[in-house]
């Protein structure tokens, strides 16, 4: 039986593009199935899957795309094509996703990607995968293969076809080759956050863990690897966090670099998983070189590479961050272990470091021990987070916790 490849293309516009895919596909023994999201008629091909249904899946009845603004339009497929892949993937009618066009084609192919499992193959070729262009906003926490278009979509040309060529072959290959979306995991999965940063003392501690038996998962904390690990907390493939850099909270507070995601720790609190949670990173807030003032740079900071500057947070700052991070582990349903490295949360924050400032650091540790008394086990640990010595300890306390849980 052929194996089938879907593709989700605007035909009205894209429908040279369509057939010369179509024909690669035939060549490799493959068969498409067409989702057309185009607002015109086509003279090129019949679809399998039209703008009309997918509209209809969003509950809105059109006799024409027209009828709406293009706005409007997009607004409904998205919403529309969102509800409709979840029910023809289940009906098994594709092996792989692949999507081509513009930023109007790639928004809509953006939320057909995102419900579709880890693992499972899908691509998108898109002419805003480039230039000054968000990567986040074609990807988001999937693992869509993104290919640059290079040139616009305006027929079959030496340029495009290569690239399309090179499309073709891999989601034909993907699906062939793996393809196995994540279904079967431990049972006890351990989520953990982690940075540049603070990775001799993660990377230290995961292996420590793994040895022990342990199944750990990292997620890096600047603006994505938060979302995931959260996801996947509320879909309960995560049993258990550690979270190891809790950046992202700066990010959310103050912006910058690493900003991006809303509400870490409530997926884990509100789940009732235990939670090892430690404040590493919680003390700077980076940003774009090009971003930073004179009157910035007054401060405490260190340059991270040639395009970041990590600036030390003020007292009053990282009170706030305090306050975000006891709100939300007050809500815990589950065992919550604080652990505080009271020599510094990052590298470079020990004495003589270039972001060493024990009164900005001690106010969040104060703030943490005062809120969450009653609520969580507070550690203090005299070593940096980087410590071996630090390490040991969340160590015993992940083993203590998860086993008191079991």
């Amino acid at each position: 039986m052929k194996r089938v490849i879907g593709i989700i293309a605007s035909l009205d516009t894209k429908g040279e593009e369509v057939i010369f895919i179509k024909n690669l596909l035939d060549k490799f023994g493959y068969s498409p199935f067409i989702i057309d999201i185009g607002a015109g008629r086509n003279s090129f091909l019949k679809p399998d899957i039209d703008a009309l249904y997918i509209a209809k899946k969003a509950r809105y009845n059109w006799q024409s795309p027209f009828d709406v603004s293009k706005s409007k339009m997009i607004d409904i497929l998205k919403y529309g094509i969102e509800k409709a892949i979840p029910e023809l993937y289940k009906k098994g009618l594709f092996d792989g996703l692949l999507s081509i066009g513009g930023l109007q084609n790639t928004t809509i192919a953006v939320s057909a990607m995102k419900v579709l499992p880890i693992g499972f193959p899908k691509v998108i070729v898109s002419t805003v995968a480039s230039g000054k262009r968000s990567f986040d906003s074609i990807v988001g926490i999937t693992d869509t293969v993104v290919i640059p278009s290079l040139t616009d979509f305006s027929g079959s040309n030496v340029i495009t076809d290569k690239v399309l060529s090179n499309a073709v072959a891999a989601i034909t290959g993907m699906t062939e080759r793996a393809g196995k979306t994540l279904q079967k995991v431990p049972d006890m999965l351990i989520g953990m956050t982690t940075m540049g940063v603070v990775e001799r003392g993660s990377s230290n501690l995961i292996r420590t863990l793994k040895r022990k038996g342990f199944q750990v998962v990292s997620f890096h904390s600047t603006g994505v690897g938060g979302q995931l690990l959260d996801k996947l907390v509320t879909q309960g493939i995560i049993k258990a966090t550690i979270e190891f850099s809790l950046h992202e909270i700066v990010g959310e507070l103050l912006g910058g670099y690493s900003s991006g995601v809303l509400n870490r720790l409530l997926a884990s609190s509100r789940k009732g998983i235990p939670q090892i949670v430690i404040p590493g990173a919680c003390d700077f807030i980076d940003y774009g070189v090009e971003e930073v003032s004179e009157k910035m740079l007054e401060r405490k900071h260190i340059y991270h590479n040639s395009d970041l500057v990590h600036l030390k947070l003020s007292r009053k700052e990282i009170v706030e961050v305090g306050k975000i991070i006891v709100e939300r582990l007050k809500e815990s349903k589950g065992p919550v272990t604080v652990i505080l490295p009271l020599k510094g949360m990052r590298s470079g924050s020990t004495k003589g470091g270039a972001l060493y400032d024990p009164e900005v650091d001690n106010a969040l540790f104060d703030i943490l021990k005062s809120g969450l008394e009653n609520k969580a086990k507070v550690i203090d640990v005299n070593a940096n987070i980087n410590d071996d010595e630090f390490s040991v300890i969340v160590q015993n306390e992940v083993k203590q916790l998860l086993h008191s849980n079991a």
